[in-house]
């Protein structure tokens, strides 16, 4: 397998994603986004985690792609920056497919009726202290 990427924010935590370049050549890239559920009132231990297959633009329908990051076919880099920036504008503009979603809750169950907060279904309980960035890297490898 390809080596695995990290975009987003300074902790996984916070929500980003994991992708390799694996089917760069056939024209799609493997994305598995984390989105903590915090960020719309959920627990902040829950994590939804998503398989998302984005299919590469190119022509003229790359370009709202682009203008979604404020680049142009003009002003994108080249080399290794290129392939990473039409990852994050793809991700950015919506243009995948989304494949599989898991629920992943790490440590005890929040107090349901804490406030604030809203329910969320959960898919998978890991233990306390346990790396979102493991679980994330390892359900990038099995989907």
């Amino acid at each position: 397998m390809a080596s695995i990427q990290y975009s987003g924010d300074v902790s996984i935590r916070n929500g980003g994603y994991l992708y390799d370049f694996e089917g760069w050549a056939d024209g799609y890239v493997s994305v598995t986004r984390v989105t903590p559920c915090s960020d719309a009132d959920g627990p902040d231990n829950v994590f939804w985690i998503e398989s998302l297959t984005v299919n590469i633009r190119e022509g003229e329908k790359l370009d709202p792609v682009l203008s979604c990051c404020g680049l142009t076919r003009e002003t994108l880099p080249d080399g290794a920056a290129r392939r990473h920036a039409l990852i994050d504008c793809h991700v950015a503009y919506g243009a995948y497919d989304q494949n599989q979603t898991l629920t992943v809750q790490i440590g005890a169950k929040a107090d349901p009726y804490s406030s604030g907060r809203e329910r969320v279904n959960v898919d998978r309980i890991v233990r306390a202290g346990s790396s979102l960035r493991r679980i994330a890297t390892q359900l990038h490898k099995e989907w």
